[in-house]
Formats: C-alpha cells, sequence, structure tokens
C-alpha cells in the first residue's frame, strides 16, 4: 500500500564530484553560488542539471538479492565490506547478510539490556564500519561493530516527548529532530527541535527550532478533533557529513545548517507544485479509515472526513524525503502521486550543485543508496515486508 506520510573536506567534494560527473560522461558545472542574503548566508541557485539527459540513472525493478528473514524490516543499508545489514523491528534486533544474501548472523532480543531493543527505529552507518542504531522505546542510541558487536550505548537526555533518529554527522554527532504536540487553534505547525549528541553522549546541541507538521483542530457533534493536515507541509531533515540538510516545503529551497543556529547555505532548484488529485485525496482517505479498530471510531472518523471541515490543500509539496548516502551527496525525492509509474529522486553534490536524477520504480520504498547499488523495503502480496538490494544502471532515464 502506498504511504501518504511519509545535515567537508575538499578529498570528499573532489571525490564525489568526479564519480557523478566525468564517470557519467556529463558536462562539467562550475559550483552555483550566485549570491550572499543580507545575513551573509551562501545561496546556491540551479537553474539546470549538470547531467546530460541521457546521463540519468535508474534503479533496477528486478532485484539483485531478496532478504525475508526480517518480521517487520525498518532500515537496511550495506558495509563498506559489502555486509548488508537490516534493522528487524518485529523481532527487534539487527540482521547480517553477505553479499549474497545469506544470513550470518543476528544481534539483539527483546529487553533493556545491552544490545537488546524495545522498539528499534532507524540505523545508520557510523563511523568506519560500525553501525548506529536508535531505539524509541529506550531513547538510546546503540553502536555495535561490522561483526554486529555491541560496542556503547548512548541515552537520549532531552525533554521532548517524541524523538526520531536523523542520522550522524562527520563529527559523529547523532542528530534527532523533537516534536511535541499542544492545542494553538484551528491551524498551526508545531515546532521541530532539531538537535545533536555528541558521540560520547553527556547532553544536548540545540541546532534549530523549525516549522513541523501542520495540524487542525475542529469539532464534530461537540467532539474536538485533533490531527496532521492531509497532505500539509512538514519539515523534511537529513544529516550526513556536509551538515543538516532541511526542506520546510513551503518552496524548493533546502537549508543546510553546518555549525550554528543559521543556514549556512541554501540550494535553491527550479521545481514544481503538483495539483493534489482527488482519487489521492480518497486513497488517503479510505486508507485512514480502515486503520481504525472499533465500528464506532471508523463511522466517526468518515462522517469526520466528509464534513468537509479538513483543511487540505489544493496542491501537493514540491518533495517528500530527503536522503545522504554515504559519500555525502544528497538525494531528495520529488513528491509522487498514486498515479506515477515512477518516483523521481534529485542529486546534489557537496559543492551544492543539482547533478541530475534517478528514477526508482513506485513500490521500491528507497531505505539506502550507494555508489553502485540501492536497498529498498518492498511491501509484497501478502502484506509483508522484504528487504531488496537492486543494482543502479547508468546512461538511461
Amino acid at each position: 500500500m502506498r504511504r501518504h506520510w511519509h545535515r567537508v573536506s575538499g578529498l570528499l567534494l573532489s571525490a564525489a564530484g568526479t564519480l557523478f560527473t566525468a564517470c557519467d560522461g556529463s558536462r562539467q558545472s562550475e559550483a552555483p553560488f550566485a549570491r550572499r542574503d543580507s545575513a551573509g548566508v551562501r545561496i546556491a541557485v540551479n537553474r539546470e542539471p549538470v547531467w546530460n539527459a541521457e546521463a540519468g540513472w535508474g534503479v533496477n525493478a528486478a532485484p539483485r538479492v531478496t532478504l525475508a528473514d526480517a518480521q517487520d524490516p525498518v532500515g537496511a543499508l550495506i558495509l563498506p565490506n559489502r555486509h548488508i545489514v537490516v534493522l528487524d523491528r518485529g523481532a527487534p534486533g539487527l540482521l547480517l547478510h553477505d553479499s549474497t544474501g545469506v544470513l550470518l548472523g543476528r544481534a539483539g532480543n527483546e529487553g533493556a539490556g545491552p544490545g537488546e531493543f524495545r522498539l528499534p527505529q532507524a540505523l545508520a552507518q557510523y563511523r568506519g564500519d560500525s553501525i548506529a542504531v536508535f531505539d524509541e522505546g529506550l531513547r538510546r542510541v546503540q553502536v555495535f561493530d561490522d561483526s554486529l558487536g555491541f560496542g556503547r550505548a548512548v541515552p537520549i537526555e532531552a525533554g521532548i516527548s517524541r524523538v526520531s533518529f536523523v542520522g550522524t554527522d562527520l563529527a559523529g554527532s547523532f542528530v534527532f529532530r523533537g516534536e511535541g504536540f499542544e492545542d494553538r487553534g484551528r491551524r498551526w505547525r508545531e515546532p521541530a527541535e532539531v538537535f545533536r549528541v555528541p558521540a560520547a553522549g553527556g547532553g544536548i546541541d540545540s541546532v534549530a527550532t523549525l516549522p513541523g507538521w501542520q495540524y487542525y483542530r475542529v469539532r464534530l457533534d461537540g467532539r474536538p478533533a485533533f490531527g496532521i493536515t492531509p497532505f500539509g507541509p512538514r519539515t523534511l531533515i537529513s544529516a550526513g557529513p556536509r551538515g543538516i540538510a532541511v526542506h520546510l516545503q513551503n518552496d524548493c529551497s533546502i537549508l543546510v545548517y553546518a555549525s550554528s543556529s543559521r543556514p549556512d547555505l541554501i540550494v535553491q532548484s527550479p521545481c514544481q507544485r503538483r495539483a493534489l488529485p482527488a482519487e489521492d485525496f480518497e486513497a488517503f482517505r479510505a486508507e485512514r479509515i480502515a486503520r481504525m479498530r472499533r465500528a464506532v471510531d471508523r463511522e466517526w472518523v468518515t462522517r469526520l472526513y466528509r464534513s468537509r471541515q479538513l483543511p487540505v490543500p489544493s496542491t501537493v509539496p514540491p518533495f517528500e524525503r530527503l536522503l545522504h548516502d554515504p559519500d555525502g551527496l544528497l538525494w531528495v525525492a520529488v513528491y509522487a502521486l498514486l498515479a506515477d509509474e515512477v518516483r523521481r529522486w534529485w542529486v546534489f553534490d557537496l559543492d551544492a550543485r543539482w547533478l541530475g536524477e534517478l528514477t526508482v520504480p513506485i513500490d521500491i520504498e528507497l531505505a539506502w543508496i550507494g555508489r553502485s547499488e540501492a536497498i529498498g523495503i518492498v511491501e509484497v502480496e501478502t502484506g509483508e515486508k522484504v528487504v531488496t538490494v537492486h543494482a543502479l544502471r547508468r546512461g538511461t532515464k
């Protein structure tokens, strides 16, 4: 089922630029920095991609490897030694496979002890060959080596009710977003706190306070209803070697925070806000109602949607996900509609150049992307999810 809810060194910069320009036979381009705003923030203006039209990338629909041994996979990555790690939330733990998909081992059980999990949320490749896993239930990051040996645990001591893992930065800090919820009237956007936790733990380093989800508040039969505005704006965040990338969904800009509470760079590129088709909203409404377990709740939510009180935008946001790869390149998913057969990902290098576009079959939810492969999480006909490894092909859209 389709889901609608869905932050360097010159050596790294040189390597990334060589990989995605000269190797693809596309034209070279100067850095797009055009000006600075009144606060001195660099603004990188991209008017067209560096790649020629023939040099786009695509993800092969047929997987090279399929991994079906996780009950509820929520993340996966490929280590430098080519081993594949899958984070399983169902039977909480980590699964280690070789490059062909053979299961090599497992780490973690349900519990609160060292190396155990309660509600693992996300994983990221950490310094060297190690792996960082955030447990939402225990509010801690645990670090494992490339053989899934437990290293250490770092508690997240932020006084924020809801915390989600964004990734890691070049200094080895763990990057998070925190969100709360309070009634602010009919419509509002709850602030999202972006903060770092040092590698050794011991407190948080606030980066920025940004707009979060857009919420609504209505009344039906005297009963208040709160919720997230369907297809409304929210803040997208991803962390990488260049810094913390943020997209607020109110325009096409991507803000990059490196070390301060204001952006160090604003990346601009032409994008399009697509109209929200009626069938996409109807599909969302049906999915929302189906999630209600009790018949009385399903009936009430049905009436809520039919009351036409919910604020529904006429367009969808320009982008729906940000993802950093191990080289620090930033991949940006263009918002996809139900009728789309592929999802389009734009890629920006470490010098803020818009390199071009990657196309991915619409049923593949990218969990990780590297130089020549990508990992997807796919829902099969039985409703279960499997992890798939796909080759990236060059020279074709």
